[in-house]
């Protein structure tokens, strides 16, 4: 899985907009990769400080690969992985909120979870029109636009502070693909089995790309949205109230 192209190029725009957002490479912070799968964002992360992974599919655990962790729990829930608030200065997030019920509550437990100062990197699919039985067959809720995710991120006490979206180049055959799993002429499951090598050359290639791009523009919403954010300040006059 980790040698797919969604994941290369998608590895290179979470180490680009962590450091556009301001994370440093290095340092003794501590990293929590939630909903961290197989481990393939390990080696991302960990540059950035000491990694810790939760994931709530045993089987994923069993069958991945955690050298580059400091540690992996197994956990359904924030609750059941007893992590400390205000412990973690990097927490990523990626593709997780949208197979809970209660997005807004699985993102405030996390913003408890950061530092003061700490950054949450958050990746989302987009484009409910683009639902399909593909979604349902992996365990989507939903997708969402643009405005509804901010919108998430912001009730839950977070303020996004970069933005960037990934898979744009390839949206145009993502929705043809997607178009043709809704009408049943396509299997969802040719969504994340790794293609022929060249063509998972070629793919990759221009993900990565979109991905280094990360680091100095803000693409437009593509198949998903990778957004960094941080716990919101109060102003003083919602301090006042």
């Amino acid at each position: 899985m980790s040698r797919h192209w969604w994941y290369r190029g998608r590895r290179v725009a979470v180490g680009s907009l962590a450091r556009r957002a301001g994370v440093r490479p290095g340092g003794r912070r501590r990293v929590l990769d939630y909903g961290c799968g197989t481990g393939h964002m390990g080696g991302t992360l960990a540059a950035f400080g000491e990694v810790w992974g939760v994931e709530a599919a045993a089987e994923a655990l069993e069958h991945g690969r955690f050298d580059r962790y400091a540690g992996v729990v197994c956990a359904a829930s924030m609750a059941e992985a007893e992590l400390p608030e205000g412990s973690f200065g990097l927490i990523s997030c990626l593709d997780v909120i949208e197979h809970v019920d209660d997005d807004g509550a699985l993102l405030r437990q996390l913003a408890a979870r950061l530092e003061p100062d700490g950054v949450l990197l958050l990746a989302a699919p987009m484009d409910p029109r683009l639902y399909s039985s593909m979604d349902e067959a992996i365990g989507h809720r939903r997708r969402y636009t643009r405005e509804s995710l901010f919108g998430t991120i912001r009730d839950a006490g977070l303020e996004p502070v970069v933005a960037c979206g990934y898979v744009v180049a390839l949206l145009p055959l993502a929705r043809a693909h997607r178009r043709r799993i809704q009408q049943g002429r396509a299997r969802p499951e040719d969504e994340w089995k790794v293609p022929a090598a060249p063509l998972n050359v070629a793919l990759s290639g221009i993900a990565m790309g979109e991905g280094l791009l990360a680091r100095w523009v803000s693409l437009p919403p593509g198949l998903s949205l990778i957004v960094a954010a941080r716990r919101r300040t109060a102003s003083p006059q919602e301090r006042a109230a």
